[in-house]
């Protein structure tokens, strides 16, 4: 008889591994602008306005966090920006950093306004500036072209590149754990399990991890969504 529950598609709650059980806790999501929010490139035009690009998908990602699993997302950048702040007011951010030099104060600030422990916030990031801070939070991710030494320390490595889908994917990856499998979990007790909640198809949210192995397999058993 199993004691593990199931949900459709997705892992028993007692095999989550160490990424989801870190997202499952995650109340606010940092990010850094240029290089994950961006492709890091700065576009002038010919009277030197300062133009960047972002992506559609990754402000889908900002609202599915917010409805679907009630995680807030910031935004602290060492850039004065005028097209990050204008981004920022069309995603609904209020907790925006332009200009930040000291990355790691800021984060310690705004675990105090809002109340939140470091291991409740997960930030993104892709450049030496950023390593203190992916140190010191609850879970730290990267996009796929990220410098090597932030790769080195991330929890979790995007597939994507910065500007094209790095958020998005962990945005989905954070979700996934709060919204199908964190309910369940409290500590390494097990106390039942979550409905699913959200409509994305299984093959459409990136992996929990970066490795293969650690991906469980559906099982044929109809009776495996109630808990035995």
């Amino acid at each position: 008889m199993r004691t593990t529950p199931w949900v459709r598609g997705f892992c028993p709650v007692s095999t989550m591994t160490n990424i989801e059980r870190k997202a499952a806790q995650i109340k606010l999501l940092l990010t850094d602008c240029d290089g994950v929010l961006t492709d890091a490139g700065v576009y002038y035009t010919a009277h030197g306005e300062e133009m960047k690009r972002f992506s559609m998908r990754d402000g889908m990602g900002v609202e599915r966090l917010r409805k679907l699993a009630g995680v807030e997302v910031g935004i602290v950048t060492g850039e004065n920006s005028l097209p990050v702040a204008r981004r920022a007011a069309k995603l609904n951010i209020s907790e925006l950093h332009l200009g930040c030099k000291d990355k790691v104060r800021t984060l310690l600030a705004i675990t105090e306004k809002n109340q939140l422990g470091l291991e409740e916030i997960a930030f993104i990031g892709d450049d030496l500036n950023d390593e203190a801070v992916l140190k010191m939070v609850g879970l730290s991710a990267c996009p796929a072209d990220a410098m090597q030494e932030i790769k080195d320390i991330a929890d979790y490595r995007c597939r994507n590149y910065g500007g094209h889908g790095a958020f998005r994917e962990f945005a989905e990856l954070i979700i996934k754990a709060k919204t199908v499998i964190g309910d369940a979990v409290i500590g390494d007790a097990v106390i039942g399990h979550s409905s699913l909640v959200i409509d994305v198809p299984l093959n459409g949210i990136p992996p929990m991890t970066n490795d293969p192995n650690d991906q469980c397999p559906m099982s044929n058993d109809p009776n495996d969504n109630n808990v035995q």
